[in-house]
């Protein structure tokens, strides 16, 4: 295995090609595992015994073929290329946190690019804190002398980006049903501002 690069193999794997694939061989040790004697003379000459059968198939040329490994021909070289070029113009595509010089206290959605607003922004950043303080007060519940353990715990409802997504999606689906009912052209509603003040 080792003659071609990225060859690493689980050692149970190893095994398995070498000294178990060598046991259950003719000569090995199937049929004979009951005899005390042989299975002793077995462990203790085989690796001879396989080291001078290997030398002497390579002598006689009927080693097995030996080849590059499948994920380095060509064919694959290409299709994995495309892959990471596809990747990399997803990537690329989308906005780069670390870059993004507004605000430093904004944060930006990696997929979409919206700045979060500060209550999002606000709720983000101080997600870890407010876990560890449940965390905290949850313990402290079950370390008391009377600990009630059927109390719910409390969730923490903080703004995610998911906020914003629900409200836009909710209000085109508005939209969507008073086109459908009042027979408005959504195309010509959606020119105009739908904000509540102009």
């Amino acid at each position: 295995q080792k003659r071609h690069g990225f060859s690493a193999v689980p050692c149970d794997m190893t095994i398995e090609q070498t000294a178990n694939r060598d046991s259950k061989t003719k000569g090995g040790l199937i049929g004979n595992t009951l005899n005390r004697g042989y299975m002793h003379r077995w462990l203790l000459s085989q690796h001879h015994r396989t080291a001078i059968t290997r030398r002497c198939q390579e002598m006689a040329g009927v080693s097995r073929y030996d080849r590059s490994k499948r994920n380095l021909d060509k064919t694959f070289r290409v299709k994995h290329e495309k892959h990471v070029n596809s990747i990399v113009e997803t990537v690329e595509g989308l906005v780069n946190p670390f870059e993004y010089q507004a605000d430093e206290k904004s944060i930006v959605n990696i997929y979409s690019g919206r700045v979060a607003c500060p209550e999002t922004s606000k709720d983000l950043q101080r997600a870890h804190s407010v876990g560890e303080n449940s965390y905290h007060l949850f313990l402290q519940n079950l370390m008391s002398k009377t600990p009630d353990l059927f109390e719910p715990i409390q969730k923490n409802n903080l703004k995610t980006f998911l906020v914003k997504e629900k409200r836009t999606r909710d209000l085109l689906g508005r939209l969507l049903l008073l086109s459908n009912t009042r027979e408005v052209d959504l195309t010509s509603l959606l020119n105009n501002s739908l904000s509540s003040l102009p």
